[in-house]
């Protein structure tokens, strides 16, 4: 059977509405649509709905900032286990091994197909993969009231537990990047993933960045990227 006649996936369409395919992989999902629509396939017409209802709502919801006392919790936790971990080297046994994962792929607004039904989300959002020996790390920029919602997921290659990972998103102010600490280094941002590997952060101000992923001794940095 001829693929574009044959109805897409769950995963095909959740990818495509969500706008995480390439121009091709789209073209060939909005002919397979159009072709189950064509046949009257009420089951997927019913399912698409649902999946651009969702992402509507997603792209509509507001994070509230947590409140002040629970910030500071966190921050505290986050200042205790920062002292633990520059504590490794000198523990016995302990390594803190840092490793840069380089940008290897990019999609944005000249990937989205022109009158395709996904073409206004891939239009509105940019995402980048880095990788390393250790895990890819997919981020999502979308831009919202001024600001960009920078979302990414951590897929693991190895036996790396994902859950509960800190990251942190510094913003760029000098010459020097990472693996290479300094104070031209201001954090944006720091968060934990869910068991997923997943992760948000909103009202990220355009600026230049990297992202850190923090384990008990290891540290994965992302290659610096632009917010705009």
């Amino acid at each position: 059977m001829n693929e574009d006649a044959t109805a897409p996936t769950f995963a095909q369409l959740v990818d495509w509405v969500d706008g995480k395919l390439d121009a091709a992989q789209a073209a060939r999902v909005q002919a397979a649509v159009d072709a189950a629509i064509a046949r009257g396939d009420e089951a997927l017409a019913a399912t698409l709905a649902w999946l651009r209802a969702f992402r509507t709502q997603a792209d509509e919801t507001v994070l509230v900032p947590p409140p002040d006392a629970a910030r500071a919790r966190v921050m505290r936790a986050f200042e205790d286990f920062m002292r633990r971990r520059s504590n490794t080297s000198t523990q016995p046994g302990g390594l803190l091994r840092r490793i840069l994962a380089p940008l290897v792929r990019a999609t944005g607004p000249g990937l989205a197909v022109e009158g395709a039904r996904g073409a206004a989300i891939q239009a509105r959002r940019r995402q980048m993969t880095f990788e390393c020996e250790l895990a890819d790390i997919v981020l999502n920029v979308q831009p919202r009231d001024g600001t960009h919602r920078l979302s990414g997921q951590v897929l693991p290659r190895v036996a790396l537990d994902v859950a509960g990972l800190i990251v942190e998103l510094l913003r760029l102010g000098g010459e020097r990047v990472p693996p290479e600490r300094s104070e031209t280094e201001a954090l944006a941002g720091l968060t934990r993933a869910d068991d997923m590997g997943e992760f948000t952060f909103d009202a990220v101000a355009p600026g230049r960045y990297v992202l850190v992923l923090v384990a008990e001794a290891l540290e994965i940095s992302v290659a610096p990227f632009e917010v705009a």
